[in-house]
C-alpha cells in the first residue's frame, strides 16, 4: 500500500475544490533529492494530446515560507484551459538553506524539466517561468 504524502493530498484537495474539468492528469513527483530530503513538484496536464507547453510555477514567500500548494486554483485552471501544463515546485527555504542552495533547487527544476519533460508529456522548449 502506498502512503499518500501531504503534497499528494493537497493536489487532490485542490482538484476537488476547484474542479478538474481542464485537468487530464495530475501527479506529484520528486524532481530533486538533497541528502534525505525529496523535493517535490506537482504536474498538471491539460486535456488533449501533448507534448504541452509548460508553466513552471515558483511560489512566493520571500524565500522563507510557502510551498507549491499556494498556486491559486483559478490561476492553474486558466493555464490548463489555455492548453498549458503547469508544474508547481517546492524548494528549500531560508534561513535553513542559504540563497545559493535555493538557486540550486530552482536550477535543478529547470534541468529536470529539460531532461525528463518529454517523457512526462511536456515540451521544455516551450517553457515560461511564473512566480
Amino acid at each position: 500500500m502506498r502512503k499518500m504524502t501531504l503534497g499528494s493530498v493537497a493536489c487532490i484537495a485542490a482538484l476537488l475544490a476547484f474542479g478538474a474539468s481542464a485537468v487530464e492528469s495530475a501527479q506529484t513527483v520528486t524532481y530533486r533529492t538533497v541528502g534525505p530530503l525529496a523535493i517535490p513538484a506537482d504536474i498538471f496536464r491539460p486535456v488533449g494530446p501533448g507534448p504541452h507547453p509548460v508553466v513552471l510555477w515558483i511560489h512566493g514567500g520571500a524565500l522563507v515560507f510557502g510551498d507549491r500548494g499556494m498556486l491559486p486554483g483559478e490561476q492553474r485552471e486558466r493555464y490548463l484551459r489555455a492548453g498549458l501544463a503547469v508544474v508547481a515546485i517546492d524548494y528549500r527555504l531560508a534561513p535553513e538553506t542559504k540563497l545559493a542552495g535555493i538557486l540550486e533547487d530552482l536550477e535543478a527544476a529547470h534541468a529536470w524539466l529539460q531532461r525528463d519533460g518529454p517523457s512526462l508529456g511536456l515540451d521544455p522548449a516551450r517553457l515560461a517561468v511564473v512566480g
